[in-house]
Parts: C-alpha cells; structure tokens; sequence
C-alpha cells in the first residue's frame, strides 16, 4: 500500500507539472498570438505608409516632368521667337547692305565721273 501511495504521489506531482506546462504552454501561446496579431498590424500599417510615400512621389515626380514639359515647351517657343527675329533682323541687315553696296557704287561712279569731268576741264583750259 504504501508503495501504491508513494506511486499515486508521484503521479500526482507529475501531473501537476503537465498541468502547469499545459498551463504556461497556453500563456506562451496567448502571448506569441498577441505579439503576432501586433506585428501583422504594424506590418499593415508599414505597407500602407509605404504605399503612401510611393504614391506621393510618384505624384512629385510626375508634377516634376510636367513642370519640365512646360519649361521645355516654353524655352523651344522662346528659341523659335528668337530665332525669326533674328533672322528677319539679318534679311534687314542684308537689304541694308545691298543698298548701300549700290549707293557705294554709285558714288564711286559720280566720283570717277566727276574726276574725268575735272581733268577734262583741265586738259581744256
């Protein structure tokens, strides 16, 4: 009997200890879920933030090649304004040159004239 009390003993003792690892099984458990179900919702809230940046940079870079485009656009007009400027301020300029080129020509012509004249009244008298 007292053989049969020392065994009843042990098993209680050793089912005392399967309760309580039973028992901190479960805690660890709660636990592990409860910083599991913290960390999915911090990754949910990472993804989403990060998801945010993405869209709002993509949002800078796209106003960033629009205001590029526009530059652009408005710096090839100015070019091109500039451009049939000069280009009709260089026509100007080369009617300009053209007619003094024949005003040049014609005073070379009045003047060899006019020195043919004097040396002739020259000769004359």
């Amino acid at each position: 009997m007292e053989k049969m009390k020392t065994k009843l003993e042990v098993a209680q003792t050793r089912v005392a200890e399967l309760s309580h690892l039973v028992d901190r099984s479960e805690t660890d458990k709660t636990f592990a879920e409860n910083e599991a179900l913290k960390a999915t919702k911090s990754n949910v809230y990472m993804e989403d933030h990060y998801k945010s940046l993405i869209r709002e940079r993509d949002d800078q870079i796209s106003d960033i090649i629009l205001k590029s485009k526009n530059e652009l656009k408005m710096t090839r007009d100015l070019f091109n304004t500039e451009k049939s400027r000069l280009n009709f301020e260089m026509d100007e300029l080369k009617k300009s040159k053209v007619e003094l080129q024949t005003q040049i020509g014609n005073l070379l012509r009045d003047k060899r004239r006019a020195e043919f004249d004097l040396e002739t009244a020259h000769r004359v008298n």
